[in-house]
């Protein structure tokens, strides 16, 4: 498995309850997955910082049952004000808990509303809500904003976590069928089947993400994948277009990682170090660089350069823990 190694890697959206944690690398190191937040409530602000993303850059169509006022909704909506829209149908559904509209933008204005909530409590309470609510219209609505609601059903399935990955993959892909074509069904629904340990499936639909919305993140998370796919070669198409074409510097350097590794495990020595020093020539305090350095020396039989190269990564991060591991050894 490849990920960095750098415990400054870890940032609070991984480590809240629904972050993903690598298996053991061939360092010992647990470590967050990177682009983790690809999908989940770190990516549904990708999402909701357009409202009309989902929908194609339109309202969804509703009825109008007791006195819906669509232009109000509609400039809620509009300006992405998820909390007041939550006001005004709890009213409605205090009048009429049956009212099927006053339902669904209660269901989609809580899960758009949970990506904009710094509280990690109040984002659970929210998506679950999104999900009872949207669960209700989508018994009463029949076929109306089917491919909508199924379609926000699967993103906030996946919020709940891993034990409810399948009912995901069941909404995103009736979202699919009823004809929602975009990179968010997509990605949502690699990372889903990634969860129920269906790799050849992840990596299509993320393939298919790709596609569709062509971004630097998307194919650094293909590549990752191929590689633990045991595709390594797959991968490094990906992988260099990332290195080539990307503008941010820590997608650039992971990709780098990836392919030294590659290029290491196939014993392409002169490779794998042009990426590790690629790394250190842009950014000089990079520990993992340092580490990656170590391993590279290490395979190459030269334990003194492979040590100096460890303890340089422990100079720089004191809490390098596949360093130390490697020290210790």
């Amino acid at each position: 498995m490849i990920y960095s190694t750098d415990k400054r890697s870890t940032s609070k959206t991984s480590r809240s309850r629904n972050s993903e944690t690598s298996p053991t690398s061939h360092s010992g190191a647990k470590r967050p997955r990177i682009l983790v937040w690809l999908a989940g409530l770190g990516g549904a602000v990708l999402i909701a910082a357009g409202a009309f993303f989902v929908f194609g850059g339109e309202l969804p169509t509703v009825g109008n049952r007791t006195g819906i006022d669509r232009g109000e909704i509609e400039t809620l909506w509009d300006r992405g004000e998820f909390f007041e829209l939550i006001r005004l149908t709890d009213d409605l559904l205090a009048a009429d808990p049956l009212d099927v509209d006053a339902l669904i933008f209660r269901g989609l204005a809580g899960y758009y509303g949970a990506a904009s909530d710094i509280d990690l409590e109040n984002r659970d309470e929210l998506v679950r809500e999104s999900i009872r609510y949207l669960r209700r219209a989508r018994t009463l609505s029949g076929e109306r904003l089917s491919a909508e609601i199924n379609l926000v059903l699967g993103f906030a399935y996946y919020e709940q976590g891993r034990h409810f990955a399948d009912l995901a993959v069941d909404h995103l892909n009736q979202a699919v069928e009823l004809g929602v074509d975009n990179a968010a069904v997509y990605e949502f629904l690699g990372l889903s089947y990634e969860r129920l340990y269906d790799r050849d499936r992840a990596i299509d639909n993320l393939l298919l993400a790709a596609d569709r919305a062509p971004r630097d993140i998307s194919f650094l998370a293909v590549a990752e994948r191929l590689v633990e796919n045991n595709q390594a070669s797959e991968a490094l198409p990906h992988l260099h277009r990332v290195i080539s074409e990307s503008d941010e510097p820590r997608l650039v350097h992971q990709a780098r990682f990836i392919l030294g590794q590659i290029e290491l495990a196939d014993a392409r020595y002169e490779r794998a170090e042009e990426q590790f020093r690629a790394v250190l020539q842009d950014d000089p305090n990079s520990a993992d660089a340092h580490f990656y350095l170590g391993e590279l020396f290490d395979a190459m039989g030269d334990g003194v350069r492979a040590r100096a190269q460890w303890r340089n990564a422990v100079q720089i991060d004191s809490g390098h823990a596949a360093a130390l591991r490697r020290l210790d050894s």
